[in-house]
């Protein structure tokens, strides 16, 4: 980088030559190094606050004079010496950052979905796709288990409303024809067949061997919104099953009778 000044120049030098303490609290670079311009300022003022505080006698003992690439530097008790010229260093222009904004008017509590009739259907977890929102519900299993946090899928289709389980499970029976009582592997979910709503008990059971199986009812997400899936045909066989105790579900009338559409909103 050409130097413009003299007094520049005696700065550098002054600053590397005279004191190794001022030299310390400098940047250094080297060639093709890619430094701020604010860098580059903090060392002229650096410099600029040394030679100060040193006095004019001191910035007078020595000139410099631009050779080429290179830096001479000549002292009146006769001594000189040459810095070199290393190249260049490229000076990125630099931007301003300005204040950081103020959120603290930004609603942060809970997002609750409300149907077209303004009622509360719960709160809300997940939106995986436009039209359908996993919505949290309660397992009431009484003392000494308590309530146990669970989720659903509240599908927005065909300008209507319909809670399904958030995934897909197989569900086992006894019996050979898909009836009775259901088993599902471990899950907190819920379950869905035949219009029948089903959440785990807090029993577990296995290894059993179950004559049937049939795919539960189930959503999932598409390029074209959310698709409903209805329970599976039955499958008859001999199976291995280790998993829970089903028990019915009954969720509650504001979620099966949500009108069309939902929205969301956020608590303060």
């Amino acid at each position: 980088m050409m130097l413009n000044t003299n007094r520049l120049l005696i700065a550098l030098i002054v600053g590397f030559a005279i004191s190794p303490f001022v030299q310390a609290q400098l940047k250094t670079f080297k060639p093709g190094d890619v430094i701020k311009s604010s860098e580059i300022n903090e060392n002229f003022e650096y410099l600029e606050e040394q030679i100060g505080s040193a006095g004019d006698a001191a910035s007078a003992q020595c000139s410099a004079t631009q050779d080429g690439s290179n830096v001479v530097i000549s002292c009146t008790d006769g001594s000189s010496a040459v810095v070199p010229g290393y190249g260049t260093v490229l000076i990125i222009p630099e931007g301003t950052v300005g204040e950081t904004p103020d959120i603290t008017a930004i609603p942060t509590g809970a997002i609750v979905a409300t149907d077209a009739n303004g009622v509360l259907l719960g709160e809300v977890i997940d939106t995986p796709h436009t039209g359908f929102y996993e919505i949290l519900f309660y397992i009431h299993y009484g003392e000494p288990h308590g309530d146990v946090r669970s989720s659903g899928f509240l599908l927005e289709i065909d300008g209507r409303t319909e809670w399904a389980p958030t995934r897909s499970t197989q569900l086992h029976y006894l019996s050979s024809d898909c009836s009775g009582q259901p088993f599902a592997e471990h899950s907190r979910g819920l379950y869905l067949d035949e219009n029948i709503y089903y959440v785990r008990s807090i029993q577990t059971i296995g290894p059993i061997l179950t004559r049937s199986r049939k795919r539960g009812a189930y959503m999932y997400s598409s390029v074209s919104g959310p698709i409903f899936n209805e329970s599976g045909a039955c499958e008859t066989g001999e199976f291995v099953f280790s998993g829970d105790v089903l028990m019915e579900y009954t969720p509650a009338p504001e979620i099966l009778n949500a009108a069309y559409p939902v929205r969301l909103e956020q608590l303060p």
